[in-house]
């Protein structure tokens, strides 16, 4: 279930991303691990430099915060096409 996910959508939407962005461009992407899939942010960034992108940045979105717990929050990757 997860190598087909990884391999059959996320690589190719990847790969479609990189296809078609030109040179000097960049894939921003928000995704995140969930309770049971505590590998997918580290999953992106390896597929996503396999593809060809460099990472460059990331950012964090904020959802909301949490009484006494802080915030919950989840990676805006930002890869750029060299």
């Amino acid at each position: 279930e997860k190598n087909i996910w990884l391999e059959k959508f996320l690589r190719k939407l990847i790969a479609n991303c990189y296809y078609g962005l030109k040179k000097n461009r960049y894939l921003i992407l928000n995704i995140s691990n969930t309770t049971h899939h505590k590998w997918i942010e580290k999953e992106t960034c390896r597929i996503a430099t396999d593809e060809g992108f460099v990472l460059v940045d990331i950012n964090f979105l904020i959802l909301s915060s949490i009484a006494g717990k802080g915030e919950k929050k989840e990676p805006i990757f930002i890869f750029k096409k060299v």
